[in-house]
């Protein structure tokens, strides 16, 4: 799931910054609580660095959205480089937690 979620880009996450409420509220809570995370800071540092070069696609005059989208970015690299067996079962149970962001964004329809 984490996997397939790497295709999203950042216009299907902007866009379920702003219409889907409990995605929204997912990054307000868990999205920052992710961020801060120590562990993590290598991962959005790079997905900041990425996007603010233009070798990622990025989400213009929407802060908390492209704040979205590193994390996802960063989400998805953590989990490139960490998965083991063991985790990557884990995370691909659609009901944990740390997987509500990628469902939102794949469950939701597509952006006009």
């Amino acid at each position: 799931m984490v996997n397939m979620s790497s295709t999203i880009g950042a216009t299907e996450l902007a866009w379920q910054q702003r219409s889907n409420s409990e995605y929204a509220a997912f990054q307000l809570t868990s999205g920052r609580q992710f961020s801060d995370n120590s562990a993590v800071q290598p991962y959005l540092a790079k997905a900041e660095s990425d996007a603010a070069s233009g070798e990622t696609d990025r989400v213009v005059g929407d802060r908390d959205a492209q704040d979205a989208v590193n994390r996802h970015r960063a989400a998805v690299s953590r989990w490139r480089r960490t998965r083991t067996p063991r985790r990557r079962i884990v995370l691909q149970r659609p009901d944990t937690s740390r997987m509500k962001a990628a469902r939102y964004s794949i469950c939701a329809s597509s952006p006009p």
